[in-house]
């Protein structure tokens, strides 16, 4: 999945382009679906036969199944489909082919470590505000942080790339990709 600041960096590049009556609804909408217990239902994901990196990008979010079951009718729901929309994009779209080839542990740990190098920069960039979610966000990370320390881990997200991906992800249309998808 994307990081916090990836998620409200896109929001911020689509409320830019598009009508937004109730920004805090469309960024509760945005951040929701990782704060949830149980991440496979809200991300409407499929089940998996195996745990591999390819496996996961293929399952982790069914657009077509979240726009079968919600109509994007309100801010909160066009904030959810945005971060869906970005979480398929991110693992199916973005993420090179190569770092898919890197054992399930060792890609998630320096993905991790790259989003640690790259949320500061982001956050900067962006003008995005995580604050009020970083008791939150600080309990989730708290015991990862321990272990990626002892291990040398590479960043594998290079900030111009995520820009370009922020700014892709960003314009695009909710309506008519949701069109798209559920008329594929």
């Amino acid at each position: 999945m994307a990081s916090f600041q990836m998620h409200l960096s896109v929001a911020k590049i689509y409320m830019e382009h598009y009508q937004i009556q109730n920004e805090q609804e469309f960024i509760s909408g945005v951040l929701d679906p990782d704060l949830a217990v149980d991440k496979t239902m809200s991300h409407y994901s499929d089940e998996r036969k195996t745990f591999t990196l390819e496996e996961i990008s293929k399952t982790k979010v069914n657009l077509k199944k979240y726009l079968k079951e919600n109509k994007m009718d309100s801010d909160y729901k066009k904030g959810e489909f945005l971060h869906l929309l970005t979480d398929y994009d991110f693992f199916n779209n973005f993420i090179d082919q190569k770092y898919k080839n890197m054992p399930y542990e060792a890609f998630f740990e320096n993905l991790y470590y790259s989003y640690d190098l790259l949320n500061p920069y982001l956050t900067k960039k962006y003008s995005v505000n995580v604050y009020s979610y970083q008791k939150i966000l600080e309990k989730k990370i708290e015991g990862k942080k321990e272990t990626l320390k002892s291990k040398k881990l590479k960043n594998i997200l290079e900030e111009q790339k995520v820009d370009q991906w922020i700014q892709k992800i960003g314009n695009t249309n909710l309506e008519i990709m949701a069109e798209k998808i559920l008329n594929s």
